[in-house]
């Protein structure tokens, strides 16, 4: 006799003596949720795995014969149209279902057809420069160019910077060291002033606070200015002022080197040249102000 809850054979004989055992036999039997394989979905019934008489779960799953799918929402709600920008995604109007998320061409449950969910963004388009965000600080020690994206709706927009060295005369200084940085330490920026007096890096810069060093020397003097500047918005909050350097007419800031001008007499017991108004210093300093001393006497 086969008892198939052990899996066991017994003699018929009525020894009590088991035989050899058999292997499990799985069927679609039992839908209690023990054998819950995925639960019932708005576009699937629900499915329970195979099981064999010993209670054993078997790999192979079935959808019961009276088991349905639950149906999509009714109603389904509308989702409006959003355009995309630069930077977001938008879509086509369009219908889903509140308890599955699938979306419908219209409340009735229509396919979607050749409405789009998802509108991937457009990326930014051309900058151009925009004359109304740019300006400069009062004292001129810093203007700013902004270029503004020219897709429809987009405020998005970076700046080209010009630091300008000055000093209290208001005369413009080069060869001052510029650096610029801001506190999330994502700038750090290193330039010096041309001759122009003005240093313009090459990067670009967003809306936001930075930090600006100028230093150098100046006929021997250490220079220096430190200032924090707010840029946003096309307006600046705060300014970088005048170096700390002594009134002087405008003059590259250097090095004096080791040796001292020498001039002759004409150009005055200050050292300054009267031919150009600068003190000429280093190793050919002396033999630039003879040259210049002798146009200042054909000039006057």
């Amino acid at each position: 006799d086969n008892d198939r809850a052990t899996h066991s054979f017994m003699c018929v004989n009525g020894c009590g003596r088991y035989g050899g055992r058999q292997g499990h036999t799985f069927e679609p039997r039992s839908t209690d949720r023990a054998y819950l394989r995925s639960v019932a979905t708005c576009e699937k019934a629900e499915t329970y795995y195979y099981s064999c008489r010993c209670g054993e779960k078997g790999s192979t799953t079935f959808t019961p014969p009276d088991a349905e799918p639950l149906g999509h929402a009714n109603p389904m709600v509308e989702v409006p149209a959003v355009a995309a920008t630069c930077t977001k995604a938008g879509n086509d109007a369009y219908w889903k279902c509140t308890r599955c998320d699938k979306a419908f061409g219209d409340a009735n449950g229509a396919p979607i057809g050749d409405l789009r969910t998802v509108i991937p963004a457009t990326g930014h388009g051309v900058y151009s420069e925009d004359s109304g965000m740019s300006g400069q600080t009062a004292d001129g020690s810093l203007k700013w160019t902004a270029y503004k994206c020219q897709n429809p709706g987009c405020t998005d927009y970076y700046m080209k910077l010009t630091v300008a060295a000055r000093n209290s005369d208001g005369n413009l200084l080069s060869g001052v060291t510029v650096k610029i940085t801001d506190n999330a330490g994502r700038v750090n920026i290193t330039g010096k002033t041309g001759s122009d007096g003005t240093f313009t890096p090459d990067e670009t810069f967003r809306p936001g606070t930075y930090n600006f060093s100028l230093s150098g020397t100046l006929n021997g003097s250490v220079i220096s200015q430190n200032a924090t500047v707010a840029l946003t918005g096309g307006t600046a909050s705060g300014t970088i002022g005048t170096v700390n350097a002594p009134g002087t007419p405008s003059t590259p800031t250097t090095n004096p080197g080791s040796g001292s001008g020498s001039g002759s007499g004409s150009s005055g017991s200050s050292g300054t040249c009267r031919y150009c108004g600068q003190t000429h210093t280093g190793t050919f300093g002396w033999l630039i102000q003879f040259f210049h001393n002798i146009l200042y006497l054909f000039r006057r």
